[in-house]
Formats: structure tokens, C-alpha cells, sequence
């Protein structure tokens, strides 16, 4: 496995619902590009950003909850890709025991962002560029990304 971060989130200007989250494995230059809901990108992003809202959303009560049951996150693992869609797991320790729980990615993402705990990523889904061509040798299945508007991380003027 290697950890991962996230290196930006985007946007087609065509397509209104989906949200590109691309991860970059830390000490490397390969990426893994996901496509993810508009409301799963909003999580993340409020997750990256620290911005407290008045009532919680589902990933906070995730997060909450999870809490409440004395339950600490560990990490998220990108576990596989099937048929353009990514698989992944919450990895959590609840009373001297290790669970894995079987999740969407982008909630992964978003508890991940939340609870700020690392993002792993199994080595055979490494290998895309933010272009999605796989790299040479790479078992990778192929994710069609396009040029995307970037939403975090904002840049700023500098004067």
C-alpha cells in the first residue's frame, strides 16, 4: 500500500454533476483520478477547509458516531477498480479489534478529509498521471479525465 494525498479537486465546465478528486502518492508523481458526486466533493472539501457548519451532514454523523462507539479511524484504502469504478474500505480500531468496513470512495475521502487520517491506496490501482494514461507496465484500467476547473486548492494572489 501507499499513502496518498489529495493534490486537487476539480470540475468539467460541462458537466454539472461530477466532482474530480485527483490523489498524488506522497514521494511520487503517480495519480489516481476519481470521479465522485457533487455532495461527496462538497464533504471533502469542507472536510480539507475546516469549515464548520450549523447542523452536520451524513459524514459527520459517520464521524460522530464512530466517536461516540469509541471507535478511532485509522485510515481509508483505495482497494480496487472495476469497470471505472473505485472500491475502498474505512479501517477503523473499536475495543482492541481491527475492522475494515467496506465504503463508496468518496465517503472514505470525506471521513478521511474529516477525521484527517491518511489515504492508502493498494500499489495495482497507482500508475495513472492526472492525464489517465496509465504508465508503462501498469495493470491499470483506464479513467478518462478531462481538463478540469480547479475548486481547492484556491490560489491566491501573490502581490
Amino acid at each position: 500500500m501507499k499513502e496518498m494525498q489529495i493534490e486537487k479537486i476539480g470540475y468539467q465546465w460541462n458537466n454539472p454533476y461530477g466532482i474530480w478528486v485527483v490523489l498524488k502518492e506522497k514521494r511520487s508523481q503517480r495519480h489516481i483520478p476519481i470521479c465522485i458526486g457533487q455532495f461527496e466533493g462538497m464533504a471533502i472539501l469542507r472536510g480539507l477547509e475546516i469549515m464548520p457548519l450549523p447542523r452536520p451532514w451524513t459524514h459527520d454523523l459517520l464521524a460522530v458516531t464512530l466517536e461516540e462507539l469509541g471507535a478511532e479511524v485509522k485510515h481509508i484504502t483505495l482497494t480496487n477498480i472495476e469497470n471505472n469504478s473505485f472500491y475502498a474500505v474505512i479501517v477503523f480500531e473499536s475495543q482492541g479489534a481491527t475492522h475494515r468496513i467496506h465504503a463508496r470512495p468518496s465517503d472514505a475521502l470525506a471521513l478521511a478529509a474529516i477525521k484527517k487520517v491518511p489515504i492508502m491506496a493498494e500499489e495495482a490501482l497507482l500508475g495513472m498521471d492526472t492525464e489517465s494514461r496509465p504508465q508503462k507496465g501498469s495493470k491499470v484500467g483506464t479513467v478518462t479525465v478531462p481538463p478540469l476547473a480547479t475548486l481547492w486548492p484556491a490560489k491566491t494572489k501573490v502581490q
